[in-house]
Formats: C-alpha cells, sequence, structure tokens
C-alpha cells in the first residue's frame, strides 16, 4: 500500500513539475528565403539580420554563416557586392570583410576556370566557396522576398 501511495504521489510530483515553464524570452523562427544547391546553401532571415549559409569542405565542419545585412536593402547590397568582387576581383587576391561580431577572409579564385569566392571563417578547418551563378540567385530571392 506504502509503494502505490509513493508511486502515485511522484508521478503527481512529475506532472505538476513539467507545468512549470517560466518563459523568460521568446523569438520569432528563423525563415529560410531560399535553398540552391541541394539545400546546402540556404539564404534566412532572422529576428535581426539576413544571412546564407555555406557548406565547408570539411566534412567535421558545420556549414558556416555569413551576414549580409540588417535589413532587405543592406542584404542586397552586400550581395551587389560580392558579386562585383567576384566579377572584378584579381585572381588571388583577398579581403578582410566584417561578419557580424567576426571578420572572415574572402579569396577570389577559379574552380574549374569558374570564378569563385572562398571564405575563410574563424574556427572552420575547411573551406567554404560560392560562385557569380548562386549569388545572383540568391539575390534574385531576396528581391522576390516579402519582408
Amino acid at each position: 500500500m506504502k509503494k502505490i501511495a509513493l508511486a502515485a504521489i511522484a508521478a503527481f510530483v512529475c506532472v505538476s513539475a513539467a507545468a512549470q515553464l517560466n518563459v523568460k524570452n521568446a523569438r520569432k523562427a528563423t525563415e529560410t528565403i531560399t535553398a540552391i544547391r541541394t539545400g546546402f546553401v540556404r539564404l534566412c532571415a532572422a529576428e535581426k539580420f539576413i544571412y546564407f549559409t555555406l557548406p565547408s569542405s570539411n566534412q567535421f565542419d558545420g556549414s558556416q554563416m555569413f551576414v549580409l545585412g540588417k535589413d532587405k536593402e543592406s542584404a542586397l547590397a552586400t550581395l551587389d557586392d560580392l558579386i562585383e568582387l567576384v566579377q572584378q576581383g584579381e585572381i588571388g587576391s583577398s579581403i578582410e570583410a566584417s561578419n557580424g561580431p567576426e571578420t572572415c577572409m574572402i579569396r577570389v579564385d577559379k574552380q574549374l576556370g569558374v570564378r569563385v569566392l572562398y571564405f575563410d571563417f574563424p574556427g572552420c578547418a575547411g573551406y567554404c566557396n560560392t560562385s557569380k551563378g548562386e549569388m545572383e540567385k540568391l539575390r534574385a530571392a531576396l528581391k522576390k522576398w516579402k519582408e
């Protein structure tokens, strides 16, 4: 009888403890604007900024995030700058760009005869790259997107 009473009390305590959720902060879900390269490259809108993700060449690294801007206009301007960089940048040259609270190196190079940008993110062992065509697809999707 004692065992049954203790089990009932324990079950009641567990149920009542699960009902005590104290929410301190909430935020909206991140919205995926578009996904290209079979879903590995994503353009997303978070609550405070717009960014895209790039997969790493290192299998142990996760996708890396590059912040484009705080709103649609600034993100479009950043994409325009990246497109111009891949078109006009000297092969082998690199720039250091602000990426939220960190910085990353962006290098202009060729891969199989196509001009690409390589991104070197802090803490990422592999490299991430994108082409002019991918950035133009991201730009077109962002232009169509309604905030």
